[in-house]
């Protein structure tokens, strides 16, 4: 027993010597000669440095992931613009020569084939054109569903292979997130952002730095997944979340 143990810690010690030689002396002398010249690794351990694994750490800025956030919602966010084409006068309806503008904020793509949820507030009694516009056309939409509880709207527009952004859970939100809002305003229909962060979550209430023209425009987590849209404002800024939004889907049988 004595004897192999002696014979193992033999050949311990003569490997730890082998191991030391060549490391210091052996592989240094190789590394001057032509042949191993070109081979990064041995031209490494003559100027005295070797690199056994790099690695890279990549870090990500809360400004970096608000804008993926913004990229990713961007495209499914339109504009909403309700016309009156008729007045009344006494009793009777009159043509009005220009539709008038009654309302106008966002909505959210939610199918490819054109179904769209935006906040109700936004369709009032007396509209009768509903014009949905984005980057390069306005078409014209027609009412599903309206869900009056949750103050929204299911509209369709007659286009397919629309951008749909992904749906989040705003269940996973916690009190002071930060939140992403995408929309869009002016003649122009451009787009615009805003930051916010949850201030209560049941219901759920989102505190924005500007709360100007944000009704309908959809909310999204900083991970660019949708949450909700602004249903309401006022006093206190409402969110229909995606869970209703999706209730008023599948009302439609969606």
């Amino acid at each position: 027993m004595k004897k192999n143990l002696s014979f193992w810690a033999l050949v311990f010690v003569v490997g730890g010597l082998a191991g030391i030689f060549g490391s210091h002396v052996f592989l240094p002398w190789a590394a001057g000669l032509s042949v191993f010249k070109n081979i990064d690794w041995v031209r490494q351990i003559k100027q005295g440095t070797t690199v056994i694994n790099r690695a890279e750490k990549i870090y990500i800025t809360d400004e970096m992931a608000s804008q993926d956030a913004v990229g990713k919602l961007i495209n499914s966010s339109v504009e909403i613009i309700s016309f009156r084409e008729y007045k009344k006068v006494g009793n009777k309806e009159m043509l009005l020569p220009i539709p008038e503008k009654i309302a106008r904020g966002s909505g959210l793509i939610l199918t490819g084939d054109g179904m769209i949820a935006t906040s109700l507030s936004l369709i009032p009694i007396e509209a009768s054109k509903i014009i949905v516009k984005n980057d390069s056309e306005s078409l014209e939409a027609e009412i599903l569903k309206k869900d009056e509880i949750s103050n929204l709207v299911l509209l369709k527009i007659a286009k397919t292979n629309l951008p749909v952004a992904a749906i989040g859970d705003y269940k996973d939100l916690r009190l002071g997130e930060k939140t992403i809002l995408v929309g869009r305003e002016g003649d122009s229909g451009s787009s615009f952002t805003d930051n916010g962060f949850v201030r209560k979550k049941n219901p759920l209430a989102i505190q924005f730095s500007d709360a100007k023209s944000i009704l309908g425009a959809p909310l999204a987590n900083i991970r660019g997944e949708v949450i909700g849209l602004v249903s309401k404002t006022g006093a206190e800024i409402q969110v229909a979340t995606n869970e209703k939004i999706r209730e008023l889907m599948k009302k439609n049988g969606s």
